[in-house]
């Protein structure tokens, strides 16, 4: 059985450190990526131009749709029965803020009534959620 003789000059590139590097940029791209939290409920938000940083961990989502219907969690809460809701979550889940998905089409005072619930309710915080825009939009 005759060997072929590599020369010096011969250069082998084998498949599976390429397959490794693939992998490890496929990874990389994962765990840097960015992703959204979304309900699901369509909501139009209003714009701001500026972000601040904050933890959610602890939060819980409340979202009022543009027919005024008001949402926790995905499930459609009564207004009359948001109060109670919210005292039951904040001494099942401990929660300290909830974030406000308001649309932007909801009247104000609808906002302004869920938000006296919530410190009614002894949640501390909350967070009213808008959409970053550009400058030049």
């Amino acid at each position: 059985m005759r060997f072929r003789r590599i020369k010096e000059g011969d250069v082998i590139l084998g498949i599976a450190p390429l397959i490794d590097i693939v992998f490890l940029l496929l990874i990389f791209f994962i765990v840097t990526s960015h992703f959204d939290i979304s309900s699901g409920i369509m909501v139009k938000l209003p714009s701001i131009t500026e972000r601040k940083k904050d933890n959610f961990q602890d939060k819980k989502i409340i979202i009022i749709n543009n027919k005024g219907e008001i949402f926790i969690d995905r499930e459609r809460v009564d207004k009359r029965e948001l109060g109670d809701r919210l005292e039951k979550l904040k001494k099942e889940s401990g929660i300290s803020g909830i974030i406000l998905q308001a649309d932007r089409d909801v009247k104000h005072g609808l906002v302004i009534d869920v938000m006296d619930e919530a410190k009614r309710a002894g949640i501390g915080s909350v967070f009213i959620s808008a959409r970053l825009m550009n400058r030049e939009d």
